[in-house]
């Protein structure tokens, strides 16, 4: 009876103790077909390992294991090889078991990362594609940091893209919704705000102009400009040789507003307030009225309006230089009273 319970006794003890070297035992399965992103990959990157010591894990894991060679994009693992490293790394047979196939061929893929700049960029083709122009024309910045605020999980996909949805069109500050996307698996939507800046081609004032100075050729430039709203793109006639109508700060735009032109943005020969002189014609018949007062600003070819200072009526002219302008006959020219005499008299 003595024998029997000593013999019983050893049992329990020998499966006690294997019970604890399979505790601590790991098993390490070769996966087949793995995809690495390293040149230098460890055990890990080739091998799934369960073990219930993590520090035993862990540290299997981080064996090396061989490199890919420069210009080579896959990597062959045999069983024997993750043996060889592992008795090498100290670890006895007993240690771990070796499961899955003799050989592993490894595919070698560059980690996606996804990174605030492919945020603004994703951002910059929608909002070129909302509003209809070239991606060239646009900036487009975050306003604040995306990526860094989010879990590491969102940021190592197999397959990561972002997509960008503003929520209104407009330059300035535009509310957006960023997506992050796995294949096809959406995983995150993010809120931001982004500025949206366009390209415009603009004059600047390169010295500070004074109000009623004309503005020389050496006293502006035109340059291209990102800026988060519209502006007048003023062309060269339109500022050279006119007169500023308010003071402009040295390189600041120029807008239309700064500037004394005439409705049609011409260069300005009559200027509101001058005294001209109004020429009507019909047949032989030819009347002048030397001091007629313009009413608004006129350039080559622009109808304006005149007042008669003798009779107080206003008449509609078209200017045909510095100082002239001509009356058209009625019938070309429905806003004058008559052939001359609704706004010379009689």
């Amino acid at each position: 009876m003595t024998r029997i319970v000593s013999l019983s006794v050893i049992i329990a003890t020998l499966l006690m103790l294997q019970s604890e070297v399979l505790a601590q035992q790991a098993t390490i399965e070769l996966r087949a077909n793995p995809t690495i992103r390293t040149m230098s990959p460890c055990l890990g990157d080739l091998a799934t390992v369960e073990c219930k010591d993590r520090t035993l894990r862990e540290s299997i894991e981080a064996i090396d294991m061989p490199s890919l060679k420069e210009g080579e994009n896959s990597l062959t693992v045999t069983r024997r090889q993750v043996q060889t490293r592992l008795l090498f790394a100290g670890y006895s047979t007993n240690e771990f078991v070796l499961k899955g196939a003799n050989s592993v061929t490894a595919s070698y893929s560059e980690q996606k990362t996804i990174t605030d700049a492919d945020v603004e960029q994703a951002a910059l083709r929608s909002v070129a594609e909302m509003l209809g122009r070239e991606v060239s024309e646009f900036r487009v910045l975050l306003n604040s940091p995306v990526m860094q605020n989010i879990p590491q999980n969102m940021k190592d996909l197999d397959d990561p893209r972002i997509e960008v949805r503003p929520q209104r069109a407009g330059l300035g500050m535009v509310p957006m919704q960023v997506q992050i996307w796995d294949g096809k698996e959406l995983k995150r939507m993010v809120p931001v705000t982004c500025e949206v800046r366009k390209k415009h081609r603009v004059a600047v004032a390169r010295v500070s102009l004074s109000s009623d100075q004309p503005v020389s050729v050496q006293q502006i430039a035109f340059e291209e400009r990102f800026l988060d709203k519209q502006v007048d793109e003023l062309t060269f006639d339109q500022v050279v040789g006119q007169t500023v109508r308010a003071g402009v700060q040295a390189g600041s735009v120029i807008q239309v507003r700064d500037m004394r032109t005439s409705v049609n943005g011409g260069k300005v020969v009559i200027k509101k307030g001058n005294f001209v002189t109004a020429t009507a014609s019909t047949g032989r018949l030819r009347v002048s009225l030397r001091d007629a007062e313009a009413l608004q600003d006129g350039a080559l070819g622009d109808s304006i309006r005149l007042r008669n200072r003798q009779t107080g009526e206003t008449i509609v002219g078209e200017v045909i230089g510095v100082g002239r302008v001509v009356i058209r006959p009625y019938a070309d020219s429905p806003q004058n009273a008559g052939p001359f005499e609704g706004g010379f008299g009689r």
